[in-house]
């Protein structure tokens, strides 16, 4: 009766490691989430770095514009 009874405890215990282990693989799969997440606001960075250089250009252009409209602080030419 006691061989059965450590057969038992010994599955009881495969058991838990089993469930460790889908466990440890969850806590991976969570792991490689945050990792995409971290991806994802990498990107999500750059497009704003992105969105910050097309500002930058618009105020080149801006600058550009008032450059070839010959500035307002110039008198008029007699």
């Amino acid at each position: 009766m006691e061989t059965v009874g450590t057969l038992k405890t010994v599955t009881i215990q495969a058991g838990a490691i089993k469930t460790m282990v889908l466990k440890t693989m969850a806590i991976k799969t969570m792991v490689l989430k945050t990792m995409a997440i971290k991806t994802m606001v990498l990107k999500t960075m750059a497009i704003k770095t992105m969105v910050l250089k097309t500002m930058a250009i618009k105020t080149m252009v801006l600058k550009t514009i008032a450059i070839k409209t010959g500035g307002f602080h110039r008198p008029p030419s007699p």
